[in-house]
């Protein structure tokens, strides 16, 4: 099929950038399923999803149903040829995917089987790894299951957070799923099944997840960080208020001190973990705006060398 209907779901950037490209290679796009528009930012003011914007600069009717798995009746009415998914954030029920003749194909930041669910970006990084990819694949009922169909990988540079990789493996997605739809509608594109045996998951980060624990060590914290930023952050608690932390190093010597003791502030701003130092790069005390540490510490008269970052 040379120009199929397609019907795309999908919310974040991430999913946005697959949008855009689909659409400038010519493809037909009948409608985008985004998320409900939620309240972002300080103001909470509510503005539309990133591929909802693309899709009204294009003129393609969105829809926004706040439980796909009760309201889908509309895709049934449009009966598109072919479904692509992205980050949509919801799981869809089989009657759905039953719906296109040509079936449903779903873009996963993840070397499936590896990292299936909401997370992958975030949990590859907090785990250390390095490498990750992206891989497409045919939706089934059960999470990110289906057979693959494409896959690449990219490394993992110790810099990375999850706002950086998320740009790369976007860029990859992109490029990954406009060579492979002209060949998966000439049928040329065979799918493989996943090794059961080695699969992983990558849930939504909780909010438990996002406080450090400095007993850990610091190679690990520090991955925590990259894994938060740009969002939600990773944060500890300095004289009973929420301090979050952005850009960390580590400091490769140990320190016989109780964990999230503040061990030196000035040149550099260095805390005790449960295995070896972390540099504080970045901060954002509690209330104020995201800062360098070293202009924190500047404008600070309460705090000191031997203070505690504490855990509750």
């Amino acid at each position: 099929m040379d120009n199929p209907t397609i019907l795309f779901m999908g919310t974040p950037d991430f999913a946005a950038s697959l949008l855009e490209a689909i659409l400038k290679e010519g493809y037909t796009v009948v409608a985008v399923v985004s998320q409900p528009d939620r309240p972002v930012g300080r103001k909470q003011s509510v503005l539309p999803t990133p591929v909802k914007k693309i899709a009204l600069d294009h003129n393609i009717v969105v829809y926004q149903p706040l439980r796909i798995r009760k309201d889908y009746d509309f895709i049934e009415r449009l009966h598109p040829d072919l479904i692509i998914t992205c980050a949509y954030g919801q799981i869809l029920p089989a009657p759905l995917l039953a719906i296109p003749k040509l079936g449903c194909y779903n873009v996963h930041a993840s070397l499936l089987p590896k990292l299936r669910g909401g997370a992958p970006i975030q949990r590859a990084i907090m785990q250390g790894d390095h490498e990750t990819g992206v891989t497409i694949m045919e939706m089934v009922e059960k999470m990110d299951a289906g057979r693959m169909f494409l896959q690449e990988s990219i490394r993992i540079e110790e810099i990375d957070t999850t706002g950086s990789l998320s740009i790369k493996l976007q860029e990859l997605a992109a490029k990954m799923l406009i060579s492979w739809l002209p060949l998966f509608l000439q049928g040329k594109s065979i799918g493989m099944a996943q090794d059961e045996q080695q699969v992983t998951y990558g849930p939504n980060i909780m909010r438990s997840e996002e406080q450090i624990d400095w007993s850990l060590p610091a190679l690990q914290i520090h991955n925590l960080v990259r894994a938060l930023a740009p969002t939600p952050g990773a944060y500890t608690n300095l004289f009973g208020e929420p301090f979050k932390i952005w850009e960390t190093k580590i400091i490769h010597q140990g320190a016989k001190e109780c964990p999230g003791t503040i061990l030196q502030l000035e040149p550099e701003f260095l805390v005790a973990c449960g295995e070896g130092i972390l540099q504080l790069i970045t901060v954002q005390p509690s209330g104020k705006r995201m800062m360098l540490a070293r202009d924190y510490i500047r404008g600070s008269k309460a705090l000191k060398n031997g203070d505690i970052f504490s855990h509750n």
